[in-house]
């Protein structure tokens, strides 16, 4: 059974310096002095192959037939599934494909990434 964990992307008010903070479930912490730009993104179970955990809205680099493809790791329908630039999804089975992938950023911090402003 994975562990439940999240984090979410906090901006500090008075310099605007941004950062994560990760929580379990019911112990969110509460923010002085800071607000939330992105809650809840809840964390896949699984590492990458350089060992960092994996959490929804990961952009993950993925070698296909030689050519570099960035996915979207996104939680819906009760489960983890990559996205593709066209919009498919594929559900991730696990470890044994995850191991293979590397986390290159996500998409709140790198949307360039995807060929997207901010």
């Amino acid at each position: 059974m994975r562990e439940l964990k999240f984090r979410g992307l906090v901006e500090q008010t008075e310099n605007r310096k941004r950062y994560w903070v990760y929580y379990g479930v019911g112990s969110k912490p509460a923010l002085i002095g800071a607000r939330w730009l992105v809650e809840d993104c809840q964390y896949t179970g699984l590492l990458d192959k350089n060992k960092t955990e994996i959490y929804d809205g990961d952009l993950i680099n993925i070698v296909e037939d030689g050519e570099p493809i960035i996915q979207i790791i996104n939680w819906h329908d009760g489960g983890f599934f990559r996205t593709d630039a066209y919009g498919a999804d594929i559900h991730v089975e696990g470890y044994e494909a995850m191991c293979h992938y590397k986390v290159i950023g996500n998409i709140h911090e790198n949307p360039e990434l995807l060929g997207k402003e901010q």
